[in-house]
């Protein structure tokens, strides 16, 4: 005799192949978000590694261009943008330039000479940095430690002096 409670085949199969369907969906949709996790986190990555520099140099650049002088130059044969600021009677100079993969600062009076391209604070992680002074504004190129990590930008300063100077 058959018995109206018991459970046919079919009612368990259905039951068993729609928690694998769930858990596989799961799985798929989780592997699906790791790999967007990681992409997003690369290109953030990259971004900050160019965005850092670009953020200090802008923010210098600025603050300079408001009480002093920008204009570029070199230390010791290596390109530098040159900050010139007066301070109780006496010129002082900010350099900023790239030397042994950093974006480099060193303040020293302007007068001073003979610095080691080292003897500047390493900001922050920087291959190259180049710059172009242009009629009121700087165009700045910054190439970071990874590959096709680039970027150039224009930063508009009224007042900079559009002439190279060898600052030594």
């Amino acid at each position: 005799m058959h018995r109206k409670n018991d459970p046919h085949v079919i009612d368990i199969f259905f039951v068993l192949a729609t928690a694998l369907t769930t858990v596989f969906l799961s799985l798929l949709l989780i592997a699906a978000g790791v790999g967007v996790y990681r992409r997003v986190l690369a290109n953030t990555q990259e971004s900050y590694a160019l965005r850092t520099p670009a953020a200090y140099i802008t923010q210098k650049v600025r603050r300079y261009a408001e009480e002093g002088t920008v204009y570029t130059g070199s230390l010791t044969d290596v390109p530098a943008l040159i900050l010139e600021e007066e301070i109780d009677g006496r010129t002082y100079v900010t350099y900023l330039y790239t030397s042994g993969g950093y974006l480099r600062e060193l303040f020293t009076e302007k007068e001073n000479a003979g610095f080691s391209p080292e003897a500047g604070s390493a900001v922050t992680p920087l291959k190259s940095l180049s710059f172009e002074m242009l009629d009121a504004a700087i165009r700045f190129d910054l190439t970071g430690e990874g590959e096709g990590e680039s970027s150039s930008f224009l930063l508009h300063v009224p007042g900079v002096k559009k002439e190279v100077l060898d600052a030594k």
